[in-house]
């Protein structure tokens, strides 16, 4: 059967004198892209007509050379594949679906790495990813993704398959080191834990800050806060020690001892490693009074207290022994014993993005004729359509959607009161009572009041701005400022980001 029907391009693109049957792109399925999001009835006109309107709209690359590259539906595209399915005879009549035999047309998105097509397979009793497909593509997998073709009106006896092209997708699949390796492009050696650079974001990176000194991604010391604070936020970045220590994929031997007897010792494998880092918390000193790991386990006693909400350390028997003082914090030997003392065969896979727009991925289409009644199953599966990549949200060379939002035209005080209040905010208690400290005090906030600001912490943090769309930029710039003003009253500064590094190729770097 294979030999008698095959997958060629649209129908209405054949040229009539038949010069194009011997080109590469005649039996390739074609890619065609619509700024309108009446793309598919415009396409169905066009398939109708007949008269070259269908060659208008096929996806170009950019500038020639270039991979084409597919923009998000947020900037107003859209991408269709469809194809013929002929018998291979003279004038390449087309191949008719009985749909009462089960027999079924799709097409199957595929994902270029290292030259070799992988096809996406969903959740199905096993992990989702993309898995190599044999005999160079021209197979499927088992459990593969099928993506439905739709069929046009008749014309000329003749009707065109075509589906939607999918560019985004909210599923994602876990990546172990080799294959992360893999993608990256990078010696599997080269990459970094992302549980030691968990414990470099949550607590080492937290506790730098609060000592006064400046880490990597900081110019100059951030101001210290007011003693009570600094107590708290204390107590609850050795709360986040202890809990990344517990995890099963990371050292929860070492968080028990630490918590019931910080002397006992440690069997098994990297039992030297571990119990090097126990020495380490031992000899390093959070306090005058107090070693961390002794503040690790008095913390750790008390761990289901400290989560309940609005917990208060001082209440709960934290005085200033536990408060971090201003002492040469050692995050990077911390950080070297922890990451020595984990294992490998408990390292927790990376999550990533089942489809990952602005990356250099490249990706093909291939489309299917499936004939079920047959034994074995018999299958048609096209050549591979143009690669193809995907723009990311932000791409310079995106269409903008026109976006219009009329504003009211009149403004009068009679008019603006019968605007519908259709917005609301849901205030807690707590944080009502934050807004009533500074309500009336506006102009004290700005001018850094003394009565607003007792710790005088000083002027703003610096703004990092990013090449991405003014309009973001200015809504970036207004979060942080916003925040860093809101930071006199919360004190929210230290708890506002997390920064963990992933290989910048995974994210369209070089």
């Amino acid at each position: 059967m294979s030999q008698h029907i095959t997958w060629l391009k649209p129908q209405p693109l054949w040229q009539e004198s038949g010069d194009d049957y011997r080109q590469p792109d005649f039996f390739q399925p074609h890619l065609f892209r619509y700024d309108s999001d009446a793309f598919v009835e415009e396409f169905m006109a066009a398939a109708q007509s007949g008269n070259g309107a269908l060659a208008g709209q096929v996806a170009q690359p950019i500038a020639a050379g270039q991979t084409l590259k597919l923009f998000q539906p947020i900037h107003g595209s859209f991408y269709l594949v469809s194809g013929s399915l002929c018998c291979v005879e003279p004038g390449f009549p087309q191949r008719e679906v009985s749909l009462a035999d089960e027999e079924s047309t799709f097409f199957v998105l595929r994902k270029l790495i290292g030259g070799v097509e992988h096809g996406w397979v969903p959740a199905n009793g096993s992990a989702a990813g993309w898995l190599p497909v044999n005999n160079g593509g021209r197979s499927l997998l088992e459990h593969e993704e099928r993506l439905p073709l739709y069929a046009t009106a008749p014309r000329e006896g003749r009707t065109l398959l075509f589906g939607y092209i999918p560019v985004s997708s909210k599923e994602s699949y876990s990546v172990g080191p080799s294959a992360l390796a893999q993608l990256a492009g990078v010696p599997q050696s080269s990459l970094t834990d992302p549980r030691a650079d968990e414990l470099q974001a949550r607590f080492i990176d937290q506790a730098t800050a609060l000592v006064g000194m400046p880490t990597q991604r900081q110019i100059e010391p951030p101001p210290a806060p007011p003693t009570p604070i600094r107590l708290h936020m204390s107590v609850f970045a050795l709360l986040d020690l202890w809990e990344l220590l517990a995890r099963p994929e990371a050292l929860p031997d070492v968080a028990a001892a630490l918590r019931d007897n910080p002397d006992a010792g440690f069997s098994g494998p990297k039992a030297d490693e571990k119990a090097a880092l126990m020495s380490f918390l031992k000899a390093t000193q959070w306090s005058g009074s107090r070693t961390l790991a002794s503040a690790l386990g008095n913390v750790a006693k008390q761990q289901s207290q400290l989560n309940q909400s609005e917990a208060d350390p001082s209440a709960l028997g934290f005085g200033n022994s536990y408060r971090l003082d201003d002492v040469l914090f050692d995050g990077a030997t911390l950080r070297s014993r922890f990451q020595a003392a984990l294992s490998a065969e408990t390292r927790p896979p990376v999550e990533l993005p089942k489809i990952e727009p602005g990356g250099e991925a490249t990706y093909v289409l291939r489309c299917v004729y499936e004939r079920p009644q047959c034994d074995p199953v018999q299958q048609v599966i096209s050549q591979q359509s143009q690669p193809f990549r995907l723009a990311p949200f932000f791409d310079r060379d995106a269409p903008a959607r026109q976006v219009k939002i009329p504003l009211p035209t009149n403004v009068g005080l009679s008019d603006m009161r019968q605007f519908k209040k259709g917005v609301t905010f849901m205030i807690s208690e707590p944080l009502q009572r934050k807004i009533a400290a500074i309500t009336g005090k506006e102009e004290a906030l700005l001018k850094d009041a003394s009565d607003l600001n007792p710790e005088n912490s000083g002027g703003f943090a610096f703004i990092c701005s990013f090449s991405i769309e003014i309009i973001f930029i200015v809504a970036f710039f207004l979060l942080l400022i916003f925040v860093i003003i809101l930071n006199f009253a919360f004190w929210w500064i230290l708890f506002f980001r997390i920064c963990l590094p992933v290989p910048k190729k995974l994210l369209g770097g070089t």
